[in-house]
């Protein structure tokens, strides 16, 4: 029955003709960034061609958020004084949290918090991570936002376009207490909302460290290769999870993968920190809500 319910799915989603496609302005974003000749000048003239992206990423940048201690007036200007990755990832939030919006029984308040908590998160993470074998590269460092950002967008999806499917998956969930989502999924539809995260953000052209990085969030020993992004996302969730900043399903992961913590050169001694540390990051997500 899943393997069954798993090609039904994808062959769904590969027919649907209004499956989520990201803003242009967003995707005219990504070739730039990946253009050597990617500049401050660029980058502000694509955002100039959605006014309302441009008074929202504004907004951001003279927010709380950032404290700059001046105003900016000017996209230009915000593209200089926070960087080029980091004015991509405010576009890409304000697209994206307006992207699914449907009369489901998903709290999209919730669900985007958390989203951007743990988004937040890796970067408080990765602050406290030692010498790892394979350290990340800056421009993995930079992505950590994204992927968290994007980490459990397979739901919505799942949700939106297999209902009675998902519906299912939540109510087995909620019959048998403390088990993995990723599980009952798996053993209902065959496929995890992280496997459905990787192959819209494929659609999306999303670099593939970070939709690798999505797809296997709640299983990084699985990856083979270099996994110390999806190590860092996958305690990311797990503490939001557990610091009362949930995606809404009533779903808590009751453990977290020893190997990723030990991956990471994480110390024991740092939890309580980490925790606090986490905290404070995850605040900054009540901020970009409020603007969205």
């Amino acid at each position: 029955m899943s393997e069954s319910n798993r090609d039904d799915i994808l062959r769904t989603l590969a027919a649907v003709s209004d499956l989520p496609t990201l803003p242009q302005v967003v995707t005219k974003l990504q070739e730039e960034m990946a253009s050597p000749n990617a500049s401050a000048g660029s980058i502000s003239d694509i955002i100039r061609e959605d006014p309302a992206i441009s008074i929202k990423t504004l907004r951001v940048a003279n927010s709380p958020l950032y404290g700059l201690g001046r105003k900016v007036t000017d996209i230009r200007d915000a593209v200089r004084v926070l960087g080029l990755k980091e004015v991509y990832n405010i576009v890409m939030s304000m697209s994206t949290l307006n992207l699914f919006k449907s009369d489901t029984h998903i709290n999209y308040k919730k669900f985007w918090t958390h989203c951007l908590s743990v988004a937040f998160a890796t970067k408080a993470i990765f602050e406290f991570t030692g010498d790892m074998e394979r350290p990340l590269e800056k421009e993995e460092l930079a992505d950590l936002f994204i992927a968290g950002l994007l980490h459990d967008i397979g739901i919505l999806v799942l949700d939106q376009y297999k209902p009675e499917l998902y519906k299912m998956v939540l109510q087995k969930v909620s019959e048998l207490g403390e088990v993995p989502l990723y599980g009952v999924e798996y053993e209902l539809l065959g496929i995890s909302h992280g496997e459905i995260g990787e192959f819209l953000m494929n659609k999306w052209n999303i670099p593939a460290h970070i939709a690798t990085a999505v797809a296997f969030h709640h299983r990084s020993e699985a990856i083979t290769g270099k996994r110390e992004l999806t190590e860092i996302l996958h305690i990311a969730d797990f503490i939001c999870n557990n610091q009362g900043l949930d995606n809404g399903l009533g779903v808590l992961p009751t453990s977290f993968s020893d190997e990723a913590w030990s991956n990471l050169n994480l110390s024991i001694n740092d939890i309580s920190a980490i925790i606090e540390k986490v905290r404070v990051e995850s605040e900054n997500s009540a901020i970009l809500m409020a603007l969205a």
